[in-house]
């Protein structure tokens, strides 16, 4: 068996709507302070983040590699895809691109914050997304449409638009920086952690043996295939030279929950980068 089930209960339930409410409240409670003075107004957008398209190079293969830059201004900041308790994901929208069969963003290995009791993960000053695509033609230019949708918090958080619109030619021309990017999104090793799992008010409480030699200031990251599923805060600690990891799962509100040990993605962030470790096998 590569999976274990859980029923929601209330417990659960109610668990899955505080988080989302949370969340809910940390943005908003964010741009409450700063409309709540008469004459505050919000900041101008384009003096917070500015975003370049870098076209990139087109491979024999019919890939085609990009990038996003984003600058953001002195003490403000972005997310990773993984927020942390009080962030917003990035979120690409291409529906309107062409010769684009599929898609993928990379995300270079992110900072962790931790700020009045919350815990966030993201980015900081100039941060470079790089952008694969599967083209439809390869030797046809893509023509690039869409929006990345993103949350950039100083004092105050506000969502943001970018707008992402560019004629990807093939060949191209290498690009440094987004070379240079895709050197720091966290690199996936074969070993896999090992993993227990037991019921706990509700949740499905994930136990993690993780075959790592310490990294200076790790902290992992839990991600399952079913991204409707909360994920607690971990209990973190070294022994044996192991890092060890609980967490619990909540399932979405009202559904049962099948927890796939393939699905699971566990990402070790640390001062020196990250690395991603895919599935889990039974202790």
């Amino acid at each position: 068996m590569s999976s274990s089930c859980l029923k929601p209960t209330l417990w659960s339930r109610l668990m899955r709507a505080s988080f989302s409410l949370l969340r809910t409240l940390v943005f908003a409670f964010g741009l409450c302070l700063h409309s709540g003075s008469a004459t505050a107004e919000f900041p101008d957008i384009d003096r917070v983040v500015q975003a370049e398209i870098l076209p990139g190079w087109r491979e024999d293969d019919g890939r085609h590699f990009a990038g996003i830059r984003l600058r953001l201004a002195p003490g403000w900041k972005t997310y990773w895809r993984v927020p942390g308790e009080g962030g917003i994901p990035p979120h690409f929208n291409l529906s309107g691109s062409e010769n684009i069969a599929t898609f993928q963003a990379h995300m270079p290995s992110p900072e962790v914050f931790h700020d009045q009791g919350l815990t966030s993960i993201g980015y900081t000053g100039d941060v470079v997304f790089p952008m694969e695509f599967q083209t439809k033609s390869p030797n046809a230019p893509i023509h690039l449409r869409g929006v990345l949708k993103i949350g950039v918090c100083e004092a105050v958080c506000i969502p943001a638009d970018v707008p992402l619109e560019a004629v990807l030619a093939a060949p191209g021309q290498s690009s440094p920086s987004v070379k240079s990017a895709m050197t720091q999104v966290p690199d996936r090793v074969r070993t896999q952690p090992r993993c227990e799992l037991s019921p706990e008010n509700g949740a499905l409480r994930l136990s993690l043996s993780i075959p790592l030699s310490e990294m200076q200031g790790e902290y992992p990251v839990i991600e399952t295939s079913n991204r409707e599923v909360w994920i607690s805060t971990s209990q973190v600690w070294r022994e044996d030279g192991r890092l060890h990891a609980i967490a619990d799962l909540y399932p979405p509100q009202g559904a049962p929950y099948v927890f796939d040990r393939s699905g699971l993605r566990v990402t070790v962030l640390s001062k020196s980068g990250g690395v991603e470790l895919i599935g889990c096998a039974r202790n």
